[in-house]
C-alpha cells in the first residue's frame, strides 16, 4: 500500500485543493514530480518565479500565506504506478475530524475531475456540506488541456474562494 502525505494546512486555510494520493515522484512532496503543472499555475496565478524546482517550504509557505492548503482524499492505497485508474483498495483520509480541527475551510478544489469517480466509488461524502469545484488535473497524465488552459480555469476558481 502506498501512503499519502499529511495535510498541508494551518488555522488560517480557508481553501483546500484535494488531489487522490501522491504518485511515484510525489510521494515525499506535494506536486514534486517536475512534469506536474500544478506549482508552475500556483506561479502564473499569483505573479511569481515557482516552479517544480523552486524550494519547497517557499512553495508551502505561499500557499499557506494565500489560505491554501493540500491534502489527498485517500489516505492509502494500493496502486502501481501513478495512475489514478490503478488506485485499488483506497482508504479515506478522515474529513469529519480535519474540517472539526480546521473550521475556516470553506471551499475545496478537486485536482482532477476524476476525483468525482473515486469519490462516488468509495462512497464519500464530506464536501457536501462546502463549495466545491472539480477542476482539470495538474498532472503530467493529464493532456486534455494546455498548461494556459488550466490556467484560466485554476485561476477563475481561486479569484471566487481569495478575498
Amino acid at each position: 500500500m502506498k501512503k499519502g502525505l499529511p495535510p498541508l494546512i494551518d488555522n488560517k486555510t480557508e481553501i483546500i485543493v484535494l488531489g487522490t494520493l501522491p504518485g511515484k515522484k510525489s510521494i515525499s512532496e506535494y506536486y514534486s514530480d517536475p512534469r506536474n503543472q500544478f506549482w508552475d499555475l500556483i506561479g502564473n496565478i499569483f505573479n511569481l518565479e515557482i516552479s517544480s524546482d523552486s524550494n519547497y517550504e517557499e512553495k508551502c509557505n505561499l500557499l499557506l500565506k494565500n489560505k491554501i492548503g493540500l491534502w489527498d482524499i485517500f489516505s492509502k492505497a494500493d496502486r502501481d504506478g501513478s495512475s489514478d485508474k490503478k488506485i485499488k483498495n483506497a482508504v479515506p483520509n478522515d474529513f469529519e475530524e480535519l474540517f472539526r480541527k480546521y473550521p475556516n475551510i470553506k471551499f475545496l478544489i478537486f485536482n482532477g475531475v476524476t476525483i468525482e469517480k473515486h469519490l462516488k466509488r468509495a462512497k464519500i461524502i464530506f464536501f457536501q456540506d462546502k463549495q466545491y469545484d472539480f477542476l482539470h488535473s495538474t498532472s503530467s497524465q493529464n493532456g486534455w488541456k494546455t498548461l494556459s488552459e488550466k490556467e484560466i480555469e485554476w485561476k477563475s476558481v481561486l479569484k471566487k474562494y481569495i478575498n
